[in-house]
């Protein structure tokens, strides 16, 4: 950044800053004259001291004519004007001061002489921090006051006796001094000033550069949702397709079937991790705080990776005192899962520990374990997204590298405290401040009566603009019994309808032609009534889509569905009824 770039800037800036002192400017003035003539008034003509007294009132007022002139003038004016104007005031006003010790300090009044010195001197210093803004002037003005004070000085060591020439040259000394300082502050002052300007300019780049990287991001983050949902459409028919087949397979095949879906897990769960974050970021998941034994979460946790970490030839033990916890039980298994889930597949030999006791009214919950470590300067980046310390193969079994950027919403989601200690070589410990809760306040578990199987024969209605969707769950519905009419469109769907009425309708959240699959979902309701149920499908990651889809209270699946899944959200919505409708 140029020097020259900020010297229009810095000179506005010293004039605003010079007129802005005007009122200050005029009582400092105001206030030295007075003193001036009353410490004189006994000693010299009243009309000499009033005389005097008119004239500094009387140069003050165009100085504040240009005051109230500047303050209405635009920034655009001229910055060299003012300072002149302002310069032009202060030389008349500096000769005013300059006939002071020829009117005041009369010979044989030694006491009048010390009062008016001390008056010129307090000026003196009085006027450096105001006029320093323009050095030229300052210098000029004590120049004016004070070289007149010298010589009336020493005019009075030849009839009052040598201490005033003395006097003299302790004023010429006290006038350098001023000027050094005056340099001083000068030079002080537009460092300030100019440091000031560059510091704006760099904010300001700093918030272009903001600005150009959350665009890049918003891209990145549009593109990246735009890519997830192309790529969920075939995962999720093939997965559909995969649990039709498994039904009709014989025990051979079965075996592939089943490494087929072990492998379409995989890929669901690197999705998923993607999901979570759109999730947090969109705002739909909301904690539901309860109170809950720790035991069974914990237990629940070590039976879930006891068999990944014995794979690896690592020992998973669970410490835990009996304690109550007040938060949201799912979500913070989620947290708990994502570190344990980290911890095993980042170590690759020893243990990992989960442990839990009490710290005052709060449960400490620590995941140990004996991996690689994580160096200091890392310790951030590590909740970061896609960073992943040991994956530089960015190998898919370990990951995305989004375990513990989600754990750090969650966290931040369930206000939970979440730290971090290791040592390189050594390993990790994460540590979770949880409230404790009460005992007496815990519910008691819901046993659910075992669900029916409320879809045979029932009629449902499948909207989705891509025919290997359209198809994989004709094929997989059509084997639980149920009567599908699968669409591309609510149009389409109504006419394949002819009489019959639907019992549910299944319609994908991102159709052809800008329709969604709520638009879909509302044509059908407005022909066969607002008790139709209805389950909306998504493979949109953007969290604003996901808020979207589900601001209109249907439930919500998301890409991939595996059937297990889809089988139990439509069950849940029809299970209220008892008597399907007959077939056709």
């Amino acid at each position: 950044m140029s020097t020259a770039s900020l010297d229009p800037r810095v000179e506005a800036e010293r004039i605003r800053a010079l007129y802005a002192n005007v009122p200050a400017a005029f009582v400092a003035a105001m206030t030295v004259s007075l003193y001036l003539v009353g410490t004189a008034w006994q000693h010299v003509g009243h009309a000499v001291a009033l005389g005097w007294l008119g004239l500094m009132l009387a140069l003050q007022w165009p100085r504040f004519a240009a005051y109230f002139a500047y303050r209405r003038a635009p920034e655009a004016v001229s910055t060299q004007r003012w300072a002149r104007r302002y310069g032009l005031f202060i030389g008349l006003s500096g000769a005013a001061w300059a006939l002071s010790p020829f009117l005041f300090m009369r010979p044989g009044d030694p006491i009048t002489h010390a009062m008016v010195m001390m008056g010129m001197y307090g000026l003196g210093a009085g006027v450096v921090p105001g006029l320093a803004y323009l050095p030229r002037v300052l210098r000029g003005f004590l120049l004016i006051v004070f070289v007149p004070l010298v010589v009336q000085l020493a005019l009075l060591a030849r009839s009052d006796g040598t201490e005033y020439a003395v006097l003299a040259l302790a004023t010429l000394l006290f006038m350098g001094v001023l000027l050094g300082f005056g340099r001083n502050t000068a030079r002080t002052l537009e460092e300030g000033l100019r440091m000031r300007f560059e510091n704006l300019d760099l904010l300001a780049q700093l918030q272009r550069e903001k600005e150009v990287a959350e665009n890049a991001n918003r891209a990145k983050s549009r593109f990246f949702a735009a890519a997830s949902h192309d790529l969920r459409q075939p995962l999720h028919a093939l997965g559909l397709y995969a649990s039709a087949l498994h039904d009709s397979a014989t025990p051979a095949q079965r075996d592939i079937v089943s490494n087929m879906e072990s492998s379409l897990r995989s890929l669901e769960s690197l999705f998923d991790e993607l999901l979570d974050i759109s999730r947090i970021d969109a705002g739909v998941l909301v904690p539901q705080t309860v109170h809950f034994p720790g035991a069974p979460l914990f237990e629940g946790l070590r039976s879930q990776f006891s068999g990944e970490a014995a794979d690896k030839g690592l020992s998973l033990r669970v410490r835990a005192v009996d304690v109550v916890l007040l938060t949201d039980r799912t979500l913070l298994a989620r947290v708990l899962a994502n570190l344990i889930s980290n911890a095993v597949r980042y170590t690759a030999q020893g243990s990992v520990l989960l442990t839990c006791r009490r710290r005052g009214m709060q449960a400490l919950i620590q995941v140990w374990d004996s991996g690689c470590g994580i160096p200091d300067e890392e310790h951030e980046r590590v909740f970061e997204e896609f960073h992943q310390l040991q994956n530089p193969e960015r190998d898919r079994r370990k990951g995305l590298g989004l375990g513990l950027a989600t754990v750090r919403r969650l966290c931040a989601l369930l206000d939970l405290p979440l730290t971090l200690r290791s040592r390189v070589g050594r390993g990790s410990v994460f540590t979770l401040h949880v409230p404790l809760g009460e005992a007496t306040s815990v519910q008691p578990a819901r046993v659910e009566p075992p669900l029916l199987d409320v879809l045979a024969g029932r009629r449902i209605v499948v909207i989705d603009d891509d025919l290997g969707i359209r198809d994989s769950m004709r094929v997989l519905m059509t084997q639980w019994r149920c009567e599908v009419w699968a669409c591309a469109t609510a149009a389409e769907a109504l006419e394949a309808l002819g009489g019959a009425i639907p019992d549910l309708v299944i319609a994908d959240y991102r159709l052809a032609g800008g329709v969604s699959g709520a638009d879909a979902v509302h044509a059908l309701q407005a022909t066969f009534g607002k008790d139709l149920a209805a389950l909306l499908i998504t493979g949109d990651t953007a969290p604003e889509r996901i808020a979207e889809a589900r601001s209109f209270g249907w439930p919500v699946l998301h890409k991939p569905v595996r059937a297990v899944q889809l089988r139990a959200s439509c069950s849940a919505l029809l299970g209220v009824r008892t008597d399907p409708a007959p077939m056709p």
